[in-house]
């Protein structure tokens, strides 16, 4: 082809945000447009600038990772009751999914990385699919239980990957030092007053930190989602830190528009372009949709008998919280670079995403029909 890497890059952009208005339209997240976009270039044997492509989605997982961490909106005093939640949702899905995936994959271990992957919820698919939600009650309680899982999720997927051997173990730790050494410094200066120019500086230098002291692709999207989820406590909870949050989301914002216009579509529509379809794994994908339903219909009933969220419509949060999306795929993406997932294994899990939200929806229409026959019978 006789565009340059750069060229066709911003083509398949063009592309991805076509497909997301498209997606709009059925009441889909922008992160399902652009893993099928991916999807369909491949189908279409069209060239793929890969070296550029996987730099830069290896780059923008830390924007992935940023947006996710502030999305976490919850106060000090919550903090024990959310992590209680948390900790048995994703205990319960694992637990859950990996029953079901053991006798499908027969390796173990390759059984507990999906089955971690799996066990996520997509907070962004919860969101989208809120439309259809008329209870407020049931969609709060849907989000609580979604929201604690990404950065659950995401502990546990990186000890693993670094139990396995996989990471670099020295180099995530460094990822890590440099967030909170940073942080640290951010408020020691904050607090003897800085001017905007040299705040902008020492802001970016917090989040690049992040990459730059990181060689693995988890250690990008690990790193911004601590940054982010220590900004979005300390914009709730009202602390010292407040400024600092306050500030870092205005950087956040301004870089939003870059993040939406390229590097979230670069992250999945490279996502997209790496799974095959031939190599897609049916009975595993099965398991995976299996495990899904169930896992988090044992987390459903769990929370509400044991009182700690209150569900109104059950089906409706369970089918909420069935979808499945952009951490578990970026996720996915990582466990395939390192080696630890076969391109059949990373494909069947890109495939079990898709398929959760017309699950979700099918789950959600049956219940709505059933409950206007009831009314309508009465």
């Amino acid at each position: 082809m006789f565009l340059s890497d750069i060229a066709l890059l911003f083509l398949y952009l063009s592309a991805s945000h076509l497909s997301s208005l498209l997606f709009e339209v059925v009441r889909l997240p922008p992160v399902i447009a652009y893993i099928v976009t991916g999807l369909l270039l491949r189908l279409a044997g069209l060239p793929a600038p890969l070296d550029v492509w996987e730099g830069l989605a290896v780059f923008s997982l830390m924007f992935v990772g940023l947006h996710a961490g502030l999305s976490l909106s919850i106060g000090r005093s919550e903090l024990r009751r959310f992590s209680v939640i948390a900790f048995l949702n994703t205990s319960l899905s694992i637990a859950t999914a990996l029953t079901l995936l053991l006798p499908t994959l027969g390796d173990p271990s390759k059984a507990v990385v999906v089955g971690v992957i799996l066990a996520n919820t997509a907070t962004e698919g919860v969101i989208a699919l809120s439309k259809y939600v008329k209870y407020g009650a049931d969609l709060e309680a849907a989000l609580r239980i979604s929201i604690g899982d990404d950065l659950m999720i995401l502990l546990v997927a990186t000890a693993i990957l670094a139990s396995l051997g996989k990471l670099q173990v020295l180099s995530l730790a460094l990822s890590l030092t440099s967030v909170v050494l940073c942080s640290a410094v951010l408020t020691l200066i904050l607090r003897r007053g800085l001017s905007t120019g040299m705040l902008n500086v020492v802001t970016m230098i917090l989040l690049l930190a992040v990459v730059g002291l990181s060689v693995d692709s988890v250690g990008p999207l690990l790193g911004g989602y601590f940054v982010g989820m220590v900004l979005g406590l300390a914009r709730s909870s009202g602390d010292p830190l407040l400024r600092i949050a306050s500030h870092v989301e205005t950087v956040a914002d301004s870089l939003e528009t870059v993040n939406n216009l390229i590097t979230m579509p670069l992250v999945f529509t490279y996502i997209g372009y790496t799974t095959t379809l031939v190599s897609v794994n049916p009975t595993l994908t099965f398991a995976g949709l299996v495990g899904a339903l169930t896992g988090k219909a044992v987390v459903v009933l769990t929370l509400s008998k044991t009182r700690l969220i209150t569900v109104f419509s059950k089906t409706e949060v369970l089918s909420l919280i069935t979808v499945r999306g952009a951490l578990e795929s970026a996720i996915a993406l990582t466990a395939l670079k390192l080696g630890v997932l076969s391109d059949g294994e990373f494909s069947s899990i890109i495939a079990t995403a898709l398929l959760t939200y017309p699950l979700a929806v099918s789950i959600l229409a049956i219940s709505r029909a059933k409950t206007n026959r009831n009314r309508n019978s009465s």
